[in-house]
């Protein structure tokens, strides 16, 4: 089983996930431009809440997946907020040889939230996620984004569209999926699917339900 690991880091930080990538071994990636989105009350009214991102996309083994997890997070302070974040999906590569794309059943807590829209209407997206109590999302802008040609992976980021993503504990989906919807049903034209996210790194709500369950074992 095969994963892409993808890695939502500030602008100018791409390069050391490719690198420590290199490092390891994994010699393919692709580095795409996104904007961020910070929750401020003071910054929201001013519209400097956007944040310039760039997202690494990686193919993985299960094995690469769980190192580069680890060590990204480490060297990049993920456990910091607005750091970065970074998470993985299943996924398998098409060959001329490949006669199937089905997929082993993994165990996910998270998911991932996709929405193409018409470009300039990503923004009205992540609000309508943030009604649902979503803390955020990437915004990738078309022009001149794209993913190697050999990968069966669903981003295909069209020119004149926005890609918005999210990630979202499996428990919220339902809710925020169902927020995005009335909000293209209503506004705009677009689509919205969900893929499992089966590892993650840099989640706030993970954090904090670590914290928790440490707090909770402590008083046991």
């Amino acid at each position: 089983m095969s994963r892409m690991y993808l890695a939502i880091v500030n602008r100018g930080k791409a390069e050391v996930v490719i690198k420590h990538a290199r490092s390891m071994g994994i010699e393919e990636g692709t580095v795409l431009l996104g904007e961020g989105t910070v929750r401020s009350k003071v910054l929201e009214p001013l519209g400097l809440n956007q944040t310039q991102k760039e997202i690494v996309m990686l193919p993985v083994t299960k094995e690469q997946d769980q190192l580069i997890h680890q060590e990204i997070s480490e060297k990049l302070k993920f456990d910091q907020r607005n750091k970065g974040i970074a998470f993985s999906i299943p996924f398998k590569r098409w060959t001329k040889e490949s006669t199937s794309f089905s997929l082993e059943e993994e165990d996910f807590s998270s998911s991932l939230i996709m929405t193409i829209v018409e470009k300039g209407k990503g923004r009205d997206i992540i609000k309508a996620a943030r009604k649902a109590k979503a803390r955020g999302g990437t915004l990738i802008h078309g022009r001149g984004a794209g993913v190697p040609q050999d990968y069966y992976f669903p981003i295909q980021v069209e020119p004149q569209k926005d890609t918005v993503l999210i990630v979202i504990q499996k428990d919220k989906k339902e809710e925020v999926q169902k927020s995005i919807e009335e909000a293209i049903n209503s506004e705009t034209d677009g689509i919205v699917f969900t893929l499992p996210v089966v590892a993650t790194s840099g989640i706030f709500e993970d954090r904090m339900g670590e914290k928790l369950s440490k707090i909770k074992g402590g008083r046991e």
